[in-house]
């Protein structure tokens, strides 16, 4: 670099940069623990292929990134290039206003790094993986804020669409800028998340977990049914080779060795499964004691979501300690820093790790996304049955993207069925083996997009009768995970109930099979018949279909909502996303989330809904204030 170089000064603070040391910890903030357990209901059913077996030191990521950062600098002056100082926005130290909640909580921790390495790293990452436009912020670290005070994520997301800002008059240079905002685009649509921050507080117990996380004994968790094991479905994700920071390049051969001998390899065939002619369910506890900190959780947590992003880089952050991590995806083993201090660190310094880390997580992201496809969806034959309305047991598989559940979730009923000509009321077993003509089970796919209540997935319900025959049929799971969501689907379920029991049959809404809970999570599902498609999709895919068509549609649908109205229930929500249309054009009408008992059915609200129905199908309203809940 010249000595006279304007901004040479701005690029030695940066390198030499290191957090400001913790002055006191606030007073309560030595008891931030953990009150629920990281994992997700979608953390045990990763396919096995892609889960984490093992969890392995490897000292030399920091020398690393380090290399990486000096080498990349050396390469973009050599070509060149010089940093402009003019727009080069850095703070000079983290702002003491606006603390969410603790000072030391995670959050706190999530935005003290945002606002300090984690900003001038990710700016420095951007200008070298486009020199002719500095500064962009292409790759932007983005909080993914919740109100948990002990757990906060944040991620690195791509924004192809800043490139343009700098787009000049040289035609050239615009076609190479045009053809990297494609390929950031493809990897976007890949995933928008392409690297994983886990911040915890500057806790005891959050200290704890990323002290300890280096540990030879990790053990992934699966759903604990016994009987029924499912064979992988996802391919194996090619890690990048040839870059310093693949552990293959840094004296890890014969660990790698050892590594690949212990992991199975799993026929790539769509689902298969071995089944014992009987299946032991688990229960969830209801004993109330003190929580144990289970580290593993914590990591298996953080690598699931990577998987679902395809992230080779995840770091584990408490303020005072962090480690940085790789996903190796052959191996199936997250190799692990040594601790490093972000106040003390100094060989490397903190800045130039992390100008590092950043600088590596583009161009991982570069090398991989280039060449992928967005996967193909599959098809199922539609049949009907209601024999899975009066089992008490829901198998539950997830079987897209990454997930191929090890085993599948033991989901137990507690709602009764009010599908058609089913009258029996449920009654709780205290059983834990079922043959299969005991249990039914269903096969998820990817979710539609999100509902207002949860999240729903198509499905194919699988029986077997007691003769051995195993019939199948089309339907849909709609998912609870948060305790908001819980009560409204149980809000929902209740609606379900009201019409279900009211004097006259109300024809236009779904017949639902029960109501259920997973027994490791807590996670509620809503089982229901498959409506057809959404008339918003159906209008986009079939805008001129027949106008006898359409005229069967909207009156197939104002006599459903009468009839709903009639049973006294207001819904609150329609719209073209809460109504289906089958290929009979009859139309059912979904999304009770909002709904409410009223028994003025002569009142304006109903009125309104009315007039609501007809906008959904002529289209004449684009005020998003008209589609909003009542």
């Amino acid at each position: 670099m010249d000595s006279y170089d304007p901004f040479r000064p701005h690029l030695e603070k940066a390198l030499n940069y290191s957090a400001e040391p913790f002055l006191r910890q606030q007073e309560g903030s030595e008891r931030l623990e953990p009150d629920q357990s990281p994992l997700t209901f979608h953390d045990r059913h990763v396919s096995a292929k892609l889960s984490c077996q093992r969890v392995i030191n490897f000292p030399e990521i920091g020398e690393v990134l380090a290399k990486v950062c000096d080498e990349t600098i050396a390469q973009f002056y050599a070509e060149g290039y010089k940093f402009s100082p003019t727009k080069y926005l850095v703070s000079e130290k983290e702002s003491p206003f606006s603390v969410i909640g603790l000072l030391d909580d995670a959050r706190n921790m999530n935005r003290r790094y945002k606002r300090s390495a984690g900003h001038f790293s990710s700016l420095f990452a951007s200008t070298f993986f486009h020199s002719e436009i500095p500064w962009s912020f292409i790759f932007d670290l983005i909080w993914n804020y919740t109100e948990n005070s002990f757990v906060s994520e944040s991620t690195l997301d791509v924004f192809p669409e800043r490139l343009t800002i700098g787009m000049s008059q040289n035609v050239a240079q615009n076609q190479i800028i045009q053809e990297e905002v494609e390929m950031l685009s493809l990897a976007r649509r890949m995933s928008p998340h392409i690297a994983l921050w886990q911040f915890f507080p500057l806790s005891t117990a959050g200290k704890l977990i990323v002290q300890r996380m280096a540990n030879d004994h990790f053990q992934w968790q699966i759903p604990r049914t016994k009987g029924i094991t499912n064979t992988s479905l996802a391919e194996v994700p090619q890690d990048v080779r040839g870059f310093p920071w693949n552990p293959e390049h840094n004296k890890l051969e014969q660990v790698l060795t050892l590594t690949h001998r212990k992991t199975k390899s799993l026929p790539d065939i769509l689902l298969s499964q071995k089944k014992s002619r009987r299946v032991s369910i688990a229960r969830k506890s209801h004993r109330v004691a003190k929580r144990r900190i289970d580290i593993d959780q914590y990591i298996q947590h953080a690598w699931a979501r990577a998987v679902e992003t395809d992230s080779t880089f995840l770091v584990f952050n408490c303020g005072m300690y962090e480690r940085i991590g790789i996903r190796h995806r052959e191996s199936q083993t997250l190799y692990l820093s040594s601790l490093i201090d972000p106040v003390k660190c100094r060989d490397p310094a903190y800045g130039k790790l992390h100008i590092g880390l950043h600088t590596a997580i583009a161009e991982d992201m570069t090398e991989r996304f280039v060449k992928m496809r967005a996967p193909k969806r599959i098809k199922v034959a539609h049949s009907t049955h209601n024999d899975e309305s009066v089992k008490q047991v829901a198998l539950l598989t997830l079987k897209y993207g990454v997930y191929c559940s090890p085993a599948p979730a033991t989901f137990l009923r507690i709602g009764n069925s009010f599908a058609h000509g089913v009258n029996e009321h449920f009654k709780p077993t205290k059983k834990s083996h079922f043959r299969p003509s005991e249990y039914f089970e269903l096969v998820l796919e990817a979710p539609f997009d999100d509902d207002s209540v949860g999240v729903a997935h198509p499905a194919m319900l699988s029986i077997t009768l007691e003769s051995g025959e195993t019939l199948q049929q089309d339907i849909v799971v709609k998912f609870a995970f948060s305790a908001e969501q819980h009560a409204r689907l149980r809000d929902e379920y209740r609606i379900y109930t009201h019409l279900a029991y009211s004097k006259d049959i109300v024809e236009g809404i779904l017949p639902v099979h029960g109501l259920f809970e997973d027994q490791d999570s807590e996670t509620l599902a809503l089982v229901m018949d498959h409506g057809g498609q959404s008339l918003r999709q159906l209008n986009q895919s079939s805008p001129y279909r027949r106008d006898d068509f359409k005229v069967k549609e909207i009156t197939s649908c104002h006599h459903a909502l009468r009839n709903i109205h009639k049973a006294g229930v207001r819904h609150r929500n329609i719209g073209p996303d809460n109504i289906l249309i089958d290929d009979a054009q009859s139309a059912t009408i979904i999304g009770f989330g909002s709904a409410v008992v009223d028994e003025q059915q002569g009142s304006r609200k109903y009125l309104k809904e009315m007039r609501r129905l007809g906008a959904a199908f002529l289209g004449n309203h684009v005020d998003p204030e008209f589609w909003a809940s009542d």
